[in-house]
């Protein structure tokens, strides 16, 4: 937005060659686009070319769109996704307390979560379109919004709706904050739809992967599979490093002593700087088993861990930090707590997939208070899913290796909770959905 030049992304666009700068040449035939109702049809024939960078503006009637690369004339086809499945019944659950939004916006009532009008406004002349925005040729503002919509779903993006003014408030599981909004095409772009991403605070691992999802989901295409390389596979030894060694020991205890000093020091930048760090080492993905399983039996049972441990249950006990920081916010709080979620579910899982959960299991605070917490957050599930599914990972990680922290979650209606998070999951929040299924599994057995 503030630069007419448009930007460089990879992912987005390729690099072809041609030597000029040229105007969108877009064919139609509003008949063949049209079906019998109306409505545009699910797919869609469109020939654009593009300047040698194929990145240009392009503007008519008094707006500027950015546009996805595309060469030739190509057909895409959007298949609709396939109905929910869930083991909830098929009518509304009844949970005293509960908000009705879920009934409103859920599996129980129409399947997208975006209901947007065809008759959306048009972008105004004098605004300037972000350079994250792109045009949707031959599909109306509803088609669009349904699409985002699941996107965001298969994405676990936790979205706010607002259908009136045809845009939607986006926050990632590491607290990035970004807009959608929709514009009506006009002049020579009445057949479409515009789609402008604005980012707004924080910036999220993946935003350039965020991004070309939701374009390519606004266009109808499917998103290809992202590649994780198996980082368990990766031989160290090659490169003279041994993961094992008392050398690699030290090392874990100097960096987890130096997250908590920075979290001592008590500045907010310090605190969040140092749980952002704490959530890499104990991530299995990242650093591998064998790494991720010494720096979080460090982290729960060693000395150099106790006030990280005391500002982590504090956070999840009471959403504030032990110290009383009176320079972290309310974005900069949640934001902490989801670190600390994300710290002990990465945490819980590498000790249980490795058979050394069971003495953690037996310190007085996971047994007695923590379940109690998990519950909660798990119930809390439609205001805040992306905790909510990382409470229920830790939830299953402790159910499944102790008998006592299942009576416990038992007592606490944890199935209930599970049941209505699930749902919540089903409507716009894959991976709750997928994690809440397996958790009620095990609660079942």
């Amino acid at each position: 937005m503030d630069s007419d030049e448009p930007p460089e992304n990879d992912i987005l666009y390729s690099d072809d060659d041609e030597d000029s700068e040229e105007e969108i040449d877009i064919e139609e035939d509003e008949d063949d686009d049209l079906d019998e109702t109306g409505l545009p049809k699910n797919q869609v024939e469109f020939d654009i070319e593009y300047s040698k960078d194929g990145k240009a503006s392009h503007k008519g009637a008094g707006i500027a769109v950015m546009g996805p690369r595309i060469h030739g004339t190509q057909t895409h086809t959007y298949e609709p996704a396939s109905p929910l499945k869930s083991i909830a019944p098929k009518t509304a659950p009844v949970i005293a307390g509960r908000s009705a939004s879920l009934l409103v916006r859920g599996p129980y009532a129409s399947r997208s979560n975006w209901n947007v009008s065809d008759a959306i406004s048009s972008k105004p002349d004098f605004y300037e379109l972000e350079q994250t925005a792109t045009f949707v040729p031959n599909t109306k503002a509803s088609i669009v919004a349904s699409r985002i919509s699941d996107c965001f779903r298969l994405l676990s993006i936790h979205c706010e709706f607002d259908d009136e003014k045809a845009n939607l408030d986006a926050s990632t599981e590491d607290s990035a904050q970004f807009k959608v909004q929709l514009f009506a095409g006009k002049g020579d772009y009445s057949h479409g739809t515009i789609l402008e991403i604005q980012k707004q605070r924080g910036t999220p691992r993946n935003y350039n992967e965020i991004i070309s999802s939701v374009f390519s989901a606004a266009q109808g295409k499917q998103n290809p599979e992202v590649f994780k390389p198996n980082v368990d596979a990766i031989n160290f030894g090659e490169f003279g490093i041994d993961v094992n060694d008392a050398e690699a020991l030290r090392q874990s205890i100097r960096t987890i002593k130096i997250c908590g000093d920075m979290i001592l020091e008590g500045s907010a930048s310090g605190v969040v700087l140092g749980f952002e760090r704490l959530s890499t080492l104990v991530d299995s993905t990242k650093l591998g088993s064998a790494t991720a399983l010494r720096n979080s039996e460090i982290l729960l049972q060693s000395d150099q861990g106790e006030s990280i441990r005391a500002t982590i249950a504090s956070l999840i006990a009471h959403t504030y930090i032990s110290k009383g920081l009176n320079d972290v916010n309310e974005y900069e709080t949640n934001r902490l707590r989801k670190l600390a979620y994300c710290i002990l579910s990465n945490t819980l899982t590498v000790l249980f997939d490795t058979g050394r959960l069971n003495e953690i299991v037996l310190q007085k605070w996971f047994l007695e208070d923590f379940i109690g917490f998990l519950v909660k957050d798990i119930m809390n599930a439609e205001e805040h899913p992306h905790e909510a599914y990382m409470a229920s990972k830790c939830l299953v990680s402790l159910v499944k290796v102790h008998k006592g922290a299942m009576d416990k979650a038992h007592d606490l209606g944890a199935n209930v909770a599970l049941s209505f998070a699930q749902a919540v999951g089903q409507s716009c929040h894959k991976r709750l959905s997928d994690q809440t299924t397996i958790a009620l599994e095990i609660f079942a057995e």
